[in-house]
Order: C-alpha cells, then sequence, then structure tokens
C-alpha cells in the first residue's frame, strides 16, 4: 500500500476476487481486476500518509479452526490501512491465511 503497488494488492486479494466471481458468474475475472484496480488507484495515492510500522502493535486472532487469522492493531482497526491523520483514511478488513506457501487475504 505505502508504495502504491497495486498489482500486489491484486495478487495479494485474489481469494477474495474469486469469491465475488463465484457469487456474480456472469462477470469475467479481467473485468474484475480492471474494476478493482480502478478503485485501488483512486483510494491510494502519493500523498496518502502510513503510520510508522514499529508502532504499531499487532493483534493475531485465529478463526476458521485455526487455518485463518484476523489481523487488526491492539486498537481494533484494521492493520493494512493508510494513517488516520488522512482526510480519507483507507483499508482492508484483513483476514489472511497461507496457501501453498504463500499468505493472501480472504473474506
Amino acid at each position: 500500500m505505502e508504495q502504491n503497488n497495486i498489482s500486489e494488492m491484486i495478487a495479494a486479494a485474489d481469494p477474495i476476487l474469486s469469491n465475488e466471481l463465484i457469487s456474480k458468474p456472469d462477470l469475467k475475472k479481467e473485468k474484475l481486476v480492471k474494476e478493482w484496480t480502478k478503485g485501488l488507484k483512486m483510494a491510494f495515492t502519493d500523498q496518502d500518509v502510513y503510520d510508522d510500522i514499529d508502532s504499531i502493535s499487532i493483534k493475531l486472532t485465529p478463526i476458521a479452526n485455526g487455518k485463518l487469522f484476523e489481523v487488526k492493531r491492539e486498537d481494533g482497526s484494521f492493520l493494512f490501512r493508510t494513517s488516520d491523520k488522512n482526510e480519507f483514511p483507507v483499508g482492508f478488513k484483513s483476514i489472511i491465511g497461507r496457501k501453498n506457501g504463500v499468505w493472501q487475504f480472504y473474506n
């Protein structure tokens, strides 16, 4: 997020995209990726402010019989987000898990 690497954000969110496609069988993945890319480019800009990673305390809560983790900051806010010092903070609900050795987001 801090580097505005939209393609990496899309890759990490692949399980979320796949779930959305299940509920919308007429939608093609390429179109969904374009929609997400457009939205993420609007949401994340070079002017965004981020909190110092060393100042963030993280809380992991196992879910799905310990196969996934909900990741939040100790204050209960999203871990992956712009700083609340931004005019419009943006973040992601953070449920993560590892599949084939790769950490990904889930919903």
